[in-house]
């Protein structure tokens, strides 16, 4: 700024000075209205352009700064803004991550309390009742392959419910409730790390108790997992394709 007014102020005194030594000729200051006429002609004609192109510049240059100004404080409150985002992820995991982990001890309770009686009165609980799931589904198929009828195998599981008082339906949809609870309150970016805790940190029969589910039951609340992909997590997706293989043998 201060070198476009020092340019100016140059641009002035060098019209003054060249219209000193080429028309005033050393006479002093004239009396002639018509010379101080041709003066303030000759130093508007001479100074002008120059001034009004210094002052272009300068407006340009003051545009500029005011651009570098806005970007800075745009850039400023996209940092607050991110920030602010960045602090309210922070506190809606810290949210959920109370309940996920709540959720997930509900659930293995439930599954703690699974209790299965067969024909005979014994009580089978927890893997052991998913044992006599997996062989209970067994003996249909081999008895049917026998008699050549083809197996309803999800009236087999509901009775199989019904012999534990409900207890796998409760435990598969506990289940379920911690993983809809996942993808509907857990902050998207961190879902899939908390799916893959439901994997890792559930007992193994419990899962394969679930993917039974899935191949024998109609439960509707399995449809969550099965469009999230869960089944197709490593161990479980061979587990279920044993089961359902098994089950399209049978109804070949």
């Amino acid at each position: 700024m201060r070198k476009e007014i020092v340019i100016g102020a140059l641009t002035i005194a060098g019209a003054l000075l060249i219209y000193s030594l080429n028309f005033n000729e050393g006479l002093g200051l004239s009396s002639d209205k018509g010379d101080w006429g041709t003066f303030g002609d000759f130093i508007g004609g001479f100074s002008n352009p120059i001034i009004t192109f210094i002052t272009m510049c300068m407006l340009i240059k003051s545009i500029d700064l005011q651009k570098d100004a806005n970007e800075s404080i745009i850039e400023q409150n996209n940092h607050i803004k991110n920030s602010e985002e960045r602090q309210k992820e922070l506190e809606d995991l810290r949210s959920f991550e109370s309940t996920f982990y709540s959720l997930a001890e509900v659930s293995r309770q439930e599954y703690g309390r699974l209790t299965i009686k067969d024909s005979s009165g014994k009580e089978h609980c927890e893997s052991y009742a998913v044992s006599y799931i997996e062989e209970e589904i067994i003996r249909l198929y081999k008895d049917n392959i026998e008699m050549d009828v083809q197996s309803d195998f999800e009236a087999m599981f509901d009775k199989l419910d019904e012999q534990s008082s409900m207890g796998l339906f409760s435990s598969v949809r506990s289940f379920y409730i911690l993983f809809k609870i996942t993808t509907e309150v857990c902050p998207p970016r961190h879902q899939e790390k908390y799916i893959e805790i439901c994997n890792y940190t559930m007992p193994v029969r419990f899962l394969n108790l679930v993917c039974i589910a899935q191949a024998y039951s109609g439960w509707g609340i399995l449809k969550l997992l099965e469009d999230r992909a869960f089944f197709e997590k490593e161990g479980l997706k061979e587990y279920l394709k044993a089961w359902h293989d098994l089950k399209q043998q049978l109804n070949d």
